[in-house]
């Protein structure tokens, strides 16, 4: 069955409205990346409008008819790129003006007596190279690192890039080589192409923001909403894992904030929130962010050491009992109070973590049966009944 250019240029103009009313849709489901998707089905859109003014050019002149398309094509890509950097809060609109403008100019001076030539190599450069920009703020994006979409995403773009490039550098020679049939294989290639492209490039950016909604809801349930620090769950994840790999001294600390219950009862519960938020600030400072620190639940929090920080655990659990102590006394604290910890040191290798906060607990139930506001480890027998 044979399929004539001006039905494949259709068959592509519907696809794209398609393309770009799906795209905008999708505005809903992503509320903050609103103005990337915009973006991208704009793209679309005016890829759509492109394809209509090449499928009417023979009722255009044809200066008019080619370059506008020609320009309009290269814009669309540009606009998706934009919408690229605007995932990092970063504008393409100048680069994107800029390059626009060079490219008209460009059809402005040698377009005179030219358009054929032009409009079979020079559009296909514009839209190469608006396609290299789009791979380059791919590769650069902070946004979509670690995503696994963002390597097919470069992968599809660098591909249209590619065949383009070819349409401008190989091309050319091919059709010296084998006369003016060539022609509409390049032409039939390139619609073929097209709609490959039109399909797996909007799906493979709002795949991205899939992941990226993914993995903010995976952060959710792994984050202590009032602290923002990890919750038990994360906690104990991150000690499986890492209990897994680490042959270096480990040591386990357990927090309890003391009397939190009456902290509560006399100042409302608006306090006692200030005070774990407090306590948070205090212990992630001490500790430093690249250390596994958790709210458990309630005033119950608990940090996992290795290496020398493990060796140093008492001297860093005394530095977050002093200084916890004294923020809670500073004028504008919801409340005075103090904590207790408990420390579990391992120096061979373990995989429990059960059995480590197990024995932090232990040292911590020793720190509250001596007086609260103390540190205690696991190197001393436990003490019988606690205060």
């Amino acid at each position: 069955m044979h399929v004539d250019l001006q039905t494949l240029y259709y068959l592509v103009i519907g696809l794209l409205c398609l393309v770009a009313g799906m795209t905008f849709r999708e505005r809903a489901a992503f509320p903050r990346r609103a103005r990337a998707i915009e973006a991208w089905a704009g793209g679309s859109a005016i890829l759509a409008i492109s394809c209509i003014t090449i499928a009417c050019r023979e009722f255009l002149p044809v200066r008019l008819g080619s370059a506008t398309s020609s320009v309009m094509s290269a814009g669309a890509y540009l606009l998706i790129a934009h919408g690229v950097a605007l995932l990092d809060g970063r504008s393409f609109r100048r680069a994107m003006i800029a390059g626009l403008v060079a490219f008209a100019a460009g059809w402005a001076v040698w377009g005179p007596g030219n358009e054929l030539l032009l409009w079979r190599y020079y559009g296909s450069l514009g839209v190469a190279l608006a396609n290299v920009a789009l791979v380059w703020l791919l590769v650069t994006s902070e946004a979509l690192r670690g995503q696994r979409s963002r390597s097919l995403c470069i992968a599809i773009a660098a591909i249209h890039a590619g065949f383009y490039l070819a349409r401008v550098f190989v091309v050319p020679f091919v059709e010296l080589a084998y006369g003016p049939q060539t022609l509409e294989i390049t032409a039939v290639a390139t619609l073929f192409e097209g709609c490959l492209y039109a399909v797996a490039m909007p799906m493979t950016l709002l795949s991205l923001l899939r992941e990226e909604i993914h993995g903010q809801l995976l952060t959710a349930t792994r984050t202590d909403f009032l602290t923002g620090l990890g919750n038990r769950l994360y906690f104990f994840e991150e000690c499986r894992r890492l209990l897994k790999t680490e042959a270096r001294p480990v040591a386990l600390l357990a927090f309890d904030l003391d009397h939190f219950k009456s902290i509560n009862d006399r100042h409302g519960h608006a306090a006692g929130d200030e005070v774990l938020k407090l306590f948070a600030s205090v212990a992630r400072e001490a500790l430093g962010p690249e250390v596994t620190l958790a709210r458990l639940g309630g005033e119950e929090f608990a940090a996992l050491l290795f290496g020398e920080r493990a060796r140093a655990a008492r001297a860093s659990a005394q530095t977050i009992c002093d200084r916890f102590q004294v923020a809670s006394l500073l004028d504008g604290s919801p409340a005075r109070a103090t904590v207790s910890i408990g420390i579990a040191l391992c120096e061979k290798r373990t995989r429990d973590a059960d059995c480590l906060l197990g024995e932090a607990d232990r040292a911590l139930y020793r720190a509250k049966s001596l007086g609260r506001n103390r540190v205690e480890d696991n190197a001393k027998p436990a003490v019988a009944t606690a205060a």
